[in-house]
């Protein structure tokens, strides 16, 4: 039970209907053997110790005190082996016959839970043998000891307060409220049902969907023994199926028309922990409820269930094809809630030409059924983005605009936009800067007030430095930690630059039902390993959406593509405001945190300092790729000093 794992098993003994002898002896040996595997829980079928389908000899002394005989056998039969096991009998209570689940433990019984529902109708009869369960608190004298009996019964080991059992009865499952309900909610984490289920064709299937889904409805570990093939087959066959299921999971199952054991492990803890994250289960201890408490050494479990990286994502190509699917709608239905909230009669996009912002357009145009605006900005000397955000514009059809700037209005709007952002970053900056004058330019030269942007997708999908991430897992973390620091670095930006140009920002990929669910891909389809970063939001949208050579383009960052010559420009410049002495003089006033390493970082923190004196813990650090990945440690932001650039720079 260590770490909240908690070895259980169902089990179906080989039985002869009245022979209360023989099942003594082959439920022991079930017990010796579940003993051996490590078993900690252990559930037994409906009625094992006599058999299910005895008829009328459950009116039988003889029949009754047999049952009451063994019973006490393997109670004794369970001193020192630390087990938790339930077993079906008939036991009389105040002279009425109840069908019950019988708890022990160590030689002791801890409880008697009798059955609530008694079906009577087409094969079944109970109700000519049996009484249902009373309603209140009872307590039963069994061997010489008062025992609770009970509806309410909620047993919790003291070592693992996580693990709370309690158990209900073959038809209280299919009935219409099952005591397993009020049990959860009661706080019962790991539930039995012993059962005497016959065979149908067909039936097996929905037994398991219903337990499945009880077990996912509750948030709790569900184990189902059924009786099997000793029962007589007068009028019906049993299959013995078993199933254990933990949260809408099947962990294990039994093959039908066999006896033994099936094992696995429940993570109490884990379910504990769903249910105090779901707002909408409703706990705390209910009326008739009891508490029994039990002692369990807790020692660690071998685990014989599957226990995935990626618990939420089959692991199969044509999962990989449904999940490009579910990324293309989502992202569809993400922009499309926003063209319906402003009411857009045309929809406006700052596009770059890479595949982020085309996509944004592509969806756009195709849900607007219109033509759309497009905006797009570029140095006078080399921008690169320019040309494919042209294409792009001219396959959607859009009325397209180009926003042309230079070395003089990117020099002179530095200090502006430094004061706007409230950031000394490196990569924030440079990415700013076309940013922020391609917004300008809107504000100054259109009506437009709502911008739609490509941002958040990188964080989702990956950088160019993400190509190197050693595993799976570390690029999940490296994801997981961007989303985490947007606020200071990609949104920080995209917020400034827009709002202060008196326009409203739209981020498509930014939809919370879409982050959600491309988090929960599992990372190793989101690794490069298909030669192109990306690859799942490319694959998502093959077709007529994009031309394929957008489509597939290489990744070019933002401040790069809008022209090399705007990184080196800024450079350039910084390093003429000073010498090498007076840029180790002046870097050394900001010592304290995040000291600046180039005359660049240098121009950009004494800008802040003027603005925002004393505040440059508000960011945490520079914006880099991971060091510790290979090929990753070098000291400038840019993609460009990658080994794997490439085509991102043509």
């Amino acid at each position: 039970m260590k770490d909240g794992f908690v070895k259980t098993a169902a089990g179906t003994p080989d039985i002869k209907v009245a022979d209360c002898g023989y099942n003594c002896a082959r439920i022991k040996a079930l017990i010796d053997k579940a003993h051996e595997q490590g078993v900690r829980v252990l559930v037994l079928p409906e009625l094992c110790i006599t058999g299910y389908t005895c008829q009328d000899l459950f009116f039988q002394q003889t029949l009754l005190d047999g049952a009451l005989n063994a019973l006490k056998d393997i109670t004794e039969h369970s001193a020192g082996l630390d087990m938790l096991i339930a077993v079906g009998c008939p036991l009389r209570f105040r002279g009425e016959l109840y069908n019950c689940a019988v708890v022990m433990k160590d030689g002791k019984i801890l409880g008697v839970v009798p059955k609530k529902f008694l079906p009577n109708y087409n094969e079944f009869y109970e109700k000519r043998h049996f009484t249902a369960a009373p309603e209140g608190e009872y307590d039963i004298e069994l061997f010489g000891e008062s025992v609770p009996f009970g509806l309410g019964l909620l047993f919790e080991c003291r070592g693992t307060p996580e693990l709370v059992f309690a158990a209900e009865i073959c038809e209280d499952l299919w009935a219409a409220e099952p005591p397993s309900i009020s049990l959860a909610l009661g706080g019962a984490t790991l539930i039995a049902n012993l059962s005497a289920s016959n065979e149908t064709i067909g039936k097996d299937s929905y037994r398991r969907e219903l337990v499945n889904s009880q077990s996912a409805r509750l948030l709790c570990g569900y184990v189902y023994a059924s009786a099997g093939s000793g029962e007589s087959t007068q009028d019906l066959v049993f299959g013995g199926h078993d199933i254990i299921a933990e949260n809408g999971i099947v962990l294990a199952e039994s093959k039908l028309y066999s006896t033994g054991l099936t094992v696995t492990e429940i993570d109490v803890q884990k379910l504990a922990s769903e249910r105090r994250r779901n707002t909408s289960f409703v706990g705390g201890l209910r009326p008739g409820m009891r508490r029994i408490p039990f002692d369990m050494e807790i020692k660690p479990a071998e685990l014989t269930r599957i226990v995935r990286r990626t618990p939420f994502v089959p692991n199969t190509s044509a999962e990989t094809d449904k999940r490009c699917e579910d990324i293309l709608t989502m992202q569809a239905h993400g922009l499309e809630k926003r063209v319906r909230h402003t009411n857009a009669k045309t929809l406006v996009i700052g596009i770059s030409g890479g595949l982020d912002s085309s996509l944004v357009c592509a969806i756009s145009a195709k849900l607007l059924g219109k033509k759309i605006r497009t905006f797009a900005i570029g140095m006078d000397t080399d921008a690169i983005d320019l040309k494919y955000a042209r294409q792009t514009a001219e396959y959607l059809g859009s009325e397209h605009h180009e926003i042309i700037i230079n070395r003089d209005m990117v020099i002179n709007s530095l200090e502006e936009v430094i004061r706007l952002l409230g950031t000394w970053d490196i990569t924030t900056i440079r990415a700013s800067m076309g940013m922020y004058l391609l917004c300008k330019a809107i504000h100054e030269q259109t009506d437009v007030r709502v911008l739609l942007t490509g941002e958040i997708s990188d964080e989702l999908f990956g950088y160019k430095y993400t190509d190197y991430a050693p595993t799976a897992d570390a690029f999940q973390q490296e994801s997981q930690k961007r989303i985490r620091e947007l606020y200071m670095y990609d949104v920080l930006r995209a917020d400034r630059c827009i709002s202060s140009n008196s326009i409203e920002a739209r981020v498509p990929f930014g939809d919370l039902d879409f982050v959600r669910y491309v988090m929960a891909i599992d990372p190793e389809k989101k690794l490069n390993s298909y030669g192109k970063g990306k690859y799942l939001l490319r694959k998502a949208f093959e077709g007529d959406w994009l031309p394929p050579e957008i489509l597939w383009r290489e990744k070019a960052a933002f401040s790069d593509a809008v022209g090399h010559s705007m990184v080196d420009d800024i450079k350039e410049y910084a390093e003429s405001l000073y010498t090498d002495e007076e840029f180790q003089l002046r870097r050394a006033n900001y010592s304290a945190h995040c000291m600046p390493f180039t005359k660049e970082s240098l121009f950009y923190r004494e800008i802040f300092e003027k603005y925002y004196h004393d505040q440059s813990r508000t960011i945490v650090g520079f914006w880099m790729p991971n060091k510790a990945w290979p090929n990753c440690n070098v000291n400038d932001p840019s993609a460009r000093v990658l080994a794997n650039y490439g085509a991102s720079g043509v």
